[in-house]
């Protein structure tokens, strides 16, 4: 039998171990289950570490977390808890369950389980594995529904055939899947799943809940796969919106693909915060494709799908704010732009939007400007501030805020590089505007 934790690195076996040492005190089965055995056995990275017990996983894991000196958050309601342990690694612990749907897209009714139901009530056989992480019988494979078999013929299939009809969403999951890891949904899984796009069941579902796992998608290394895939099956019809012009809109999509590889391998601590993106927060690159996806809606059409999907404000914002990039192109068509009016023009905009606006550019000139955008003058930051000018005579105000602006400005354009620069330009505007900032 191979044993596929040994390719765990230490500190991630130890953890194991730790967790199996607790439970052999207790004689408690635990198992390492689902998508972690799946990436385990193609060895993939994947850090989201699962574990089932056959007993209360939530007071098995108070009693770990006292013992470990490990945070806990419990979901007592759905017999869940997560521990993040002193290292920072982060696990879910889940009392084996079973379920049932009382119909057809609603959340399912759970009660406990053994270990061989915990794994038939999920999605696909693929998903459908545990590794026994018990002493006596580490490492031991658990599969009850041949998911390696399935693993290694490269298929996507079902457990049951009432699955797609149980939760809709696993249709778009299931799409997600072929596509991550280029396999092939099974052909009597296929049939399943176009039927239950046929019948409408994706109808079956809050709006909300199933617009969570398309973002999934969009999410995904190369989202214009499952695109591909899901348009001729229907499967975008949920969106509410007519795709016209589908080849165009995959073409934009793979090339934001490699626009978002592009801005991704910017190092940018000093990155200037754009308006609508928060500090801390990264690109929200699912926004970004979505933005191509309906692209082309007529504008009230898109508030309805905004709304109808519980789209946040900011979100909402980001979106909304395409309706500037006509202007902002024939800003940066111009034949002779100064940086300042480069960064003028595009400060404005959040990082999505940027992105986006880059993939539309049909012009080298206007990806050239972006480029520079993003790869210099948004690093562009004054050493002085308005602290500074006040001790220079200077009075709160719009004045001051103009000051500054000229400033950056002629940062950006290279006109003043240090900060002795900068004082003494901004010495030179008062002298000028003295009359005005009184």
């Amino acid at each position: 039998m191979k044993n596929w934790l040994s390719r765990l690195d230490r500190n991630l076996f130890s953890i194991l171990k730790t967790i199996a040492r607790k439970a052999d005190e207790q004689g408690i089965p635990v198992f390492v289950v689902g998508g972690f055995v799946r990436d385990l056995i193609l060895n993939r990275p994947n850090l989201d570490l699962d574990i089932v017990a056959e007993t209360d996983a939530v007071a098995f894991a108070q009693r770990l977390a006292k013992d470990q000196d490990a945070s806990l958050i419990v979901f007592k309601q759905f017999g869940t808890a997560t521990m993040i342990f002193p290292q920072g690694l982060r696990v879910d612990l889940a009392t084996a369950r079973k379920e049932r749907y009382a119909q057809s897209g609603a959340l399912p009714l759970v009660e406990p389980g053994s270990i061989h139901e915990d794994l038939f009530r999920r999605d696909f056989t693929i998903n459908a594995l545990a590794l026994r992480i018990n002493k006596d019988r580490l490492g031991e494979l658990v599969d009850d529904f041949k998911g390696l078999d399935d693993l290694k013929q490269k298929k996507i299939r079902i457990l049951h055939d009432q699955s797609f009809q149980d939760d809709p969403t696993r249709i778009l999951r299931a799409v997600r899947f072929e596509q991550r890891f280029n396999f092939q949904i099974e052909r009597h899984s296929f049939k399943l799943l176009k039927s239950a796009l046929d019948q409408g069941l994706v109808r079956h579902v809050k709006p909300e809940r199933y617009f969570e796992e398309f973002k999934k998608i969009l999410s995904e290394e190369s989202p214009a796969k499952s695109i591909q895939r899901l348009y001729p099956l229907g499967g975008l019809d949920f969106l509410g919106i007519v795709l016209k012009d589908m080849s165009g809109t995959l073409r934009l999509m793979k090339k934001l693909e490699g626009i978002q590889t592009d801005f991704s391998q910017i190092s940018a601590p000093q990155r200037t915060i754009h308006p609508h993106t928060r500090q801390g927060v990264g690109v929200q690159y699912w926004l970004v494709y979505f933005m191509a996806l309906v692209a082309g809606a007529p504008f009230l059409k898109l508030k309805k799908i905004l709304k109808k999907f519980n789209f946040k404000r900011s979100d909402q914002d980001k979106i909304l704010s395409c309706r500037e990039l006509p202007r902002v192109l024939q800003v940066l068509k111009r034949k002779a732009l100064r940086p300042s009016q480069v960064f003028a023009a595009l400060k404005p905009l959040n990082y999505e939007t940027i992105l986006f606006l880059k993939a539309k550019a049909s012009e080298s000139i206007v990806a050239d400007r972006i480029d520079r955008f993003l790869k210099e003058y948004d690093f562009v930051k004054l050493t002085i501030d308005g602290d500074v000018l006040k001790t220079l005579g200077i009075p709160p105000g719009k004045g001051l805020g103009e000051i500054l602006k000229t400033l950056l400005y002629a940062k950006v354009d290279g006109l003043i590089k240090t900060r002795e620069d900068e004082l003494k330009k901004a010495e030179q505007l008062i002298q000028h505007n003295r009359g005005t900032l009184s």
